[in-house]
């Protein structure tokens, strides 16, 4: 950032009045701020650069333990700061954009991660890409290019997933100890994705099991927390009762990709954004406990698995080929933190018919049942129309569902 633009921007922030300021106001100071915390990224960046550079030359000089304590930082997001300078050291377009201010520090790790997910001949044909990819993090939330290098990186490593998948199996770990402090037995790992999958599916029909009905005395107040006790919970209850509960799970593929492979319009979805081999999508597809949910070349649902004696779960997971998130417009919450909605309520008369359901967040799922929501459904093209009390409305189609390749 030119140093008359930094101190324009540092002058408006000081000179600001925070208490006075109305909505736009508000807006140009959150830019500001932004701004500032981008360039502050980029000084941190150059300077723990430096550090590995005098490192290189002086045994007794530890970058981690200078930034951890010039920051006050745990040794792991000290270590995240060394990261960020040995990315934009392999990507010199990316440390433009940051030190220009057009992306901060969550870009650079988002790009940290795809690095390190792949092989050094592979990362330095990402490397290769540095202005395509400075341009996506100029211009995106970390979370679309976060999607976009996912892209990426499989496409430079298609092989059908199996040599991926192999190396995912060889890289499975579990770490646990115990804290001093709390005393608490702590649990983290990795798991190949199709191990994961499964592990995720069961601990999220557990939960729903477990306390559907009522929660614990034990659950925290705060909605983040209290989901994070559940799960830890379902776990437990999950290995003390020895695996007894049988999990079901939905994975959405097209046709052509479960007949013959990957190909550029392949549509692949598991719970959780994971990724498995063709091979092991087909084998799923013999289990008893997966659901398929198979696309035509439109990317609508042609066949919704199996499990006939359970139709609430295959409309679910119907509905999820179609929304990967709540179907409200401008919303992103996550389809499995959605309820499934009748747009005509049950209780007047409503049908229990994928016609008449949409999945919506809990915020708006108040919104419509206590706020003086209206929704209406075309049933065809799926449009949803949004009326609000004061008699404004806004539609919005499904969206296009992201290609695995």
């Amino acid at each position: 950032m030119e140093r008359a633009v930094l101190v324009g921007v540092v002058q408006r922030v000081l000179d600001c009045h925070v208490p006075g300021l109305d909505a736009g106001g508000v807006h140009g100071l959150l830019a500001d701020a932004a701004r500032l915390q981008r360039w502050l990224d980029g000084v941190q960046t150059a300077a723990a650069g430096r550090l590995r550079e005098l490192a290189a030359t002086d045994s007794l000089l530890v970058p981690q333990l200078l930034v951890a304590d010039a920051a006050h930082l745990d040794e792991r997001p000290a270590d995240q700061v060394l990261r960020r300078a040995d990315t934009v050291q392999a990507m010199p377009e990316l440390w433009q954009a940051l030190a220009d201010g057009r992306c901060g520090a969550s870009h650079v790790d988002v790009v940290d991660r795809a690095l390190r997910r792949l092989e050094p001949g592979q990362r330095d044909q990402l490397a290769a890409s540095g202005s395509r990819v400075a341009s996506w993090a100029g211009t995106m939330t970390p979370a679309l290019l976060a999607t976009q290098l996912e892209r990426e990186v499989e496409r430079l490593r298609r092989d059908d997933g199996l040599d991926r998948f192999e190396r995912q199996r060889r890289a499975v770990r579990l770490r646990t100890r115990r804290d001093p402090a709390s005393g608490m037995v702590k649990l983290w790992g990795e798991l190949d994705e199709a191990s994961g999958a499964v592990l995720l599916a069961a601990v999220r029909q557990r939960v729903e099991a477990l306390f559907h009905d009522q929660l614990p005395a034990t659950a925290p107040t705060d909605p983040l927390e209290r989901h994070a006790h559940l799960q830890g919970l379902a776990l437990v209850d999950l290995i003390t009762r020895g695996g007894a509960v049988k999990v079901s799970m939905g994975v959405i593929v097209d046709h052509q990709t479960l007949l013959d492979g990957l190909h550029e319009r392949s549509v692949i979805d598991l719970p959780g954004g994971v990724h498995v081999p063709v091979e092991t999508l087909r084998r799923w597809g013999c289990d008893a406990g997966i659901l398929p949910i198979v696309l035509n070349g439109a990317g609508l649902p042609i066949d919704v698995g199996r499990e006939q004696r359970l139709a609430t779960p295959a409309q679910r997971w119907a509905l999820r080929a179609i929304y990967p998130c709540c179907a409200i417009p401008g919303c992103d919450a996550p389809f499995q933190n959605c309820t499934i909605h009748h747009i005509r309520w049950w209780r007047r008369g409503g049908s229990s018919d994928l016609d008449n359901m949409v999945p919506v967040c809990s915020r708006h799922h108040h919104a419509v049942h206590e706020g003086g929501w209206t929704l209406a459904l075309e049933p065809v093209t799926r449009l949803l129309t949004v009326e609000y009390p004061d008699g404004t409305t806004r539609r919005q189609r499904p969206p296009p569902r992201a290609r695995a390749g």
